[in-house]
């Protein structure tokens, strides 16, 4: 596969700006069986397809994988999506492990919002996380916020493919279906999908667990 792919998650948006990527991209769907392997079911918004995209593929990986939302302007990055992307393509062979997608992106001042009861009495981390870095602690968050970020190769591959299978299946099975925009109970997409925004980072620059 390519040195360097910006995956979209495109759901009823508009993407003419992906007309000004300089790079190779891939759009991936939601209930659109005609475009699979890029396309999932629609539980939990962008959190899924990347999980997917990752197990589909983790024996053909691009050295680094941009993962984003479909929206060209947006305050979840600033400026122009196809701006922001451009800029990580032309610095590709100087990128980190992991990273934000703009110095604008929005970061985590505090985890004072983050829901580690949740996190735990859904089972969430025991089942999904537990194996690979042990108890949650307060530190179990990064500082980028949401589904928006870039990853090596390498990086991802530090954990082993059933890692990113069993919390997609965990994320599908468990996510009460149809409440994307509810807060009423733990297990709504609305905190599930966000158990991963808020873990993406830590689990991509933690170091998991000496294998047993």
């Amino acid at each position: 596969m390519t040195d360097f792919l910006h995956i979209i998650s495109a759901y009823n948006s508009d993407l003419s700006f992906t007309k000004n990527l300089i790079g190779k991209y891939v759009l991936f769907h939601k209930n659109k069986p005609e475009f699979e392997p890029y396309n999932n079911v629609n539980i939990c918004g962008a959190e899924t397809n990347i999980l997917k995209f990752i197990f589909t593929f983790y024996d053909d990986l691009p050295e680094i994988c941009v993962f984003t939302h479909p929206y060209n302007n947006k305050w979840t990055h600033g400026g122009n999506l196809y701006d922001c992307i451009n800029n990580l393509y032309n610095m590709r062979k100087s990128l980190h492990d992991f990273g934000a997608i703009s110095d604008q992106q929005p970061r985590y001042s505090n985890n004072c919002n983050v829901r580690y009861d949740y996190m735990t009495e859904t089972g969430w981390w025991e089942e999904t996380m537990a194996e690979y870095f042990g108890e949650i602690t307060k530190i179990s968050t990064g500082k980028i916020a949401g589904a928006q970020f870039y990853v090596r190769r390498e990086r991802i591959r530090k954990l082993p493919k059933k890692f990113y299978m069993a919390m997609y299946d965990w994320l599908i099975t468990k996510s009460a279906p149809n409440s994307l925009y509810s807060q009423s109970n733990p297990l709504n997409q609305f905190w599930t999908s966000r158990f991963m925004e808020w873990s993406w980072e830590f689990i991509f620059t933690t170091e998991p667990l000496p294998k047993k």
